[in-house]
């Protein structure tokens, strides 16, 4: 059983804890090596409340609590590294967090640091990022959005290369489509002005 004295004067109205209830406690120190008295030290968990005593009017009032049955050695209380808190567990904040999928913008410049491309596609159903690129991405790199901000993790790489063969082409075999635009034709007149 762990015993922690308290700061100041408390009565039967202003003494914050109630037996049975849960305890957060931090920031106790130890000077040695062992398992720790925080919740911190235990998954962030907090503690049963297993002893109480308020010292109506007085200062040294307690709170007690038990460390996890598997401790054996938690360590020895070091004062000068301690600024411990013990707190009810119900004056924690709790936050509930909704975690939005990353979007990516078409066009945007993407690099994994080294690596740079351009998206060209991103599907959000199915979490597909296309990207324009002359670097090979690799799985398990982290490719980042310049301007949206988005990471992700790179799961799976398709990669596509094409070669091309370049050639002149035409719609007429022999002729021309119009009569306009030629040079040097028998039908081209120069305007006579008058003069000689």
């Amino acid at each position: 059983m762990v015993t922690l004295t308290l700061e100041g004067a408390y009565d039967s109205t202003t003494y914050p804890f109630i037996l049975g209830e849960k305890l957060y406690v931090e920031n106790i120190g130890i000077g040695s090596t062992g398992s720790g008295y925080n919740s911190s030290d235990y998954n962030y968990e907090p503690f049963v409340i297993t002893g109480v005593n308020t010292n109506p009017g007085g200062g040294n009032a307690t709170v007690s609590y038990n460390l996890d049955r598997s401790v054996t050695q938690p360590g020895i209380f070091s004062g000068p590294s301690s600024s411990g808190q013990a707190i009810p567990f119900e004056n924690i904040a709790a936050f509930v967090l909704n975690v939005v999928t990353n979007q990516f913008s078409i066009g945007e410049k993407v690099s994994t640091g080294y690596k740079e491309g351009t998206v060209v596609a991103w599907n959000e159903n199915n979490k597909y990022l296309k990207v324009l690129s002359n670097d090979t991405f690799k799985v398990g790199e982290s490719i980042n959005g310049e301007s949206s901000k988005s990471i992700a993790l790179i799961e799976q790489t398709t990669k596509f290369s094409s070669v091309f063969n370049i050639d002149s082409n035409s719609e007429f075999r022999s002729g021309f489509r119009k009569e306009t635009g030629k040079l040097s034709t028998e039908l081209q007149r120069l305007a006579d002005n008058g003069e000689s």
